[in-house]
């Protein structure tokens, strides 16, 4: 494995959202549900999986990610990183361009805090890809 890399704040990341996290009755970013952004409990080591836009597009996003994905959300570094308590490290793996959203507080911990950061999270997202249908 590579060292970890600091990456530039103008870069854009990708988040495949999962089905299980996707809500069609709503409208715009309002259809990812906040747990989308909050750390998974089977993976409390972990921060947060991201593509950076630069050496992934979001079809290879959708076929890196597990299960259905009904749709595609980017975040821009620079505004994760104004989040209190985030900090965005890119993890050196043989998956060029995967980078992880440290600092995500652990939901089995402090559930209060982890749903504030997916609210704060999801509201900083755009939808670049939807499924047609959803």
């Amino acid at each position: 494995m590579l060292p970890a890399e600091r990456i530039d704040c103008s870069e854009i990341l990708l988040r495949a959202v999962r089905k299980r996290n996707w809500d069609p009755s709503q409208e715009g970013v309002l259809r990812i549900r906040p747990d989308e952004f909050m750390r998974r409990p089977d993976h409390p080591e972990s921060g947060l999986s991201v593509f950076r836009r630069s050496l992934v597009s979001p079809q290879q996003c959708i076929e890196r990610a597990r299960g259905p994905i009904p749709a595609v959300a980017s975040l821009h570094t620079g505004r994760v990183r104004d989040v209190d308590g985030l900090n965005l490290t890119v993890m050196g793996t043989d998956e060029g361009g995967h980078a992880t959203i440290l600092g995500v507080a652990d939901p089995s911990e402090d559930r209060d805090e982890a749903l504030r950061q997916g609210v704060v999270l999801r509201s900083i997202c755009r939808l670049v890809w939807v499924r047609e249908g959803r």
